[in-house]
């Protein structure tokens, strides 16, 4: 049996919550054992090895997000709660790791999905998601991965726009650039005092979210990103790249 570095070196029991039976990156894994003739194998087996890392660790911030909050919740007026100090330091500090970690992931995992799209997409070695999805969106029209991205990049507050908005600054440009995380305290429910963190995303929208719901659609949304790529590019009749008439 060969050595499978994805699982011995970057997974861990428990990965993800034990939320997936297919692993993100298992397939590509699979596939690239195949090449074994092909000289660029190396390259693409390490940037999918670096690429699953900040999967996990993007995971992992999540966890550390909702623990952080809990703990500090657990710790204060619940009709009156502040983030200060150490606190503030601990929260904020998972919640930028949470994006950032995300757009990084995908942003490595750019260089594998662009040398192995299929036709009639042409191939690329990307250094970013941006550029990537920039040129899948410009695909034929009929293609379902062309409608999918669309439909996300056309969506405010997707997973997608959240992290690599195209027409205007996503949160994740904001927070490398611009501001500090937008997470504030508000009353969810009107018949009760209590207050819960929820994440700002539009404020003259008035758009928000709760923080759990937050975190998990979008490490979530960014696996589902990474999956499509993968079976697209792994599998010779992907349901991503059927026809729609």
């Amino acid at each position: 049996m060969q050595w499978n570095e994805l699982e011995g070196l970057i997974y861990y029991e428990g990965a993800f919550g034990c939320r997936y039976s297919k692993l993100p990156g298992s397939e590509f894994w699979q596939f690239l054992q195949t090449r074994t003739d092909d000289e660029n194998n190396d390259f693409l087996k390490a940037k999918l090895l670096d690429s699953c890392r900040k999967l996990s660790m993007m995971w992992f911030a999540g966890d550390k997000v909702l623990e952080t909050e809990s703990e500090f919740y657990a710790s204060t007026l619940k009709e009156s709660p502040a983030l200060f100090g150490e606190d503030a330091v601990n929260l904020h500090y998972h919640l930028e790791s949470i994006v950032l970690f995300a757009r990084s992931a995908l942003d490595i995992a750019s260089g594998i999905f662009g040398e192995l799209l299929p036709a009639p997409f042409q191939r690329k070695r990307f250094d970013s998601f941006n550029d990537l999805v920039k040129a899948i969106t410009k695909g034929e029209e009929r293609l379902v991965v062309v409608r999918c991205f669309k439909l996300l990049r056309s969506l405010p507050y997707s997973w997608l726009s959240l992290i690599a908005s195209i027409d205007k600054r996503s949160l994740r440009d904001k927070i490398a650039h611009q501001m500090g995380f937008p997470i504030e305290y508000m009353e969810l429910n009107p018949n009760s005092e209590k207050e819960s963190a929820v994440i700002i995303l539009d404020r003259k929208e008035d758009h928000f979210l709760p923080l759990p719901l937050f975190i998990n659609s979008l490490r979530e949304g960014v696996i589902e990103g990474f999956s499509i790529f993968e079976s697209i590019c792994t599998q010779p009749y992907s349901e991503f790249m059927r026809l729609i008439p």
